[in-house]
């Protein structure tokens, strides 16, 4: 399993590193190997990475981060598509084969 920094992250997704940290601060997206302390180095595998693009688009598209995290939860990336029905009765289907296939191009 190939393994990846965050600075390595930030440029293939274009966010800041600063970003990426505070999410990864208040849980809503995870690393393999998290963050232990000031000046510790952070890794992320290929699951990870499709998870904090998939967290970014769905912030764009107008969710809250904590309902954006809650979705990523419950995803499968073996699969071709995630769907799942909100609070406010709408149902969401996600591409995920998309998703990693934006991703793939630079791992």
């Amino acid at each position: 399993m190939e393994l990846y920094n965050l600075i390595y992250i930030s440029k293939i997704l274009e966010l800041s590193t600063h970003v990426i940290r505070e999410w990864l601060k208040f849980g809503y997206i995870s690393a393999i190997i998290p963050p232990k302390g000031f000046g510790s180095s952070i890794k992320f595998n290929a699951e990870n990475i499709y998870n904090i693009a998939l967290f970014e688009e769905l912030l764009m598209c107008g969710f809250y981060r904590k309902n954006a995290a809650k979705i990523l939860k419950g995803i499968d990336w073996s699969k071709e598509t995630y769907s799942c029905v909100l609070a406010s009765k709408a149902e969401v289907t996600i591409n995920l084969a998309k998703i990693k296939k934006g991703v793939n191009f630079y791992l």
